[in-house]
């Protein structure tokens, strides 16, 4: 998705929302709401309010970092 505020739509429990950016590659088509594309790597997770314990225990077994959280009015 280029954009967090559609995360907001789709029904979650706390807790259990992890997101993260990816680089993509090869051929990329781009939507309304984010892209396609033909190869994705998983860059960062980025811990959500009542999810940081399940992003860092997503993050260590994958060894990826751990981005920023989302900026306040951006994601709950």
């Amino acid at each position: 998705m280029k954009e967090l505020e559609p995360l907001t739509l789709f029904p979650h429990r706390e807790g259990d929302l992890v997101i993260g950016r990816v680089d993509l590659a090869g051929k990329v088509i781009e939507h309304d709401f984010g892209y396609r594309a033909e190869r994705a790597r998983i860059a960062e997770l980025i811990p959500v309010t009542g999810a940081e314990r399940a992003a860092l225990r997503v993050a260590n077994r994958l060894g990826l970092r751990l981005g920023a959280p989302p900026r306040p009015g951006k994601m709950s």
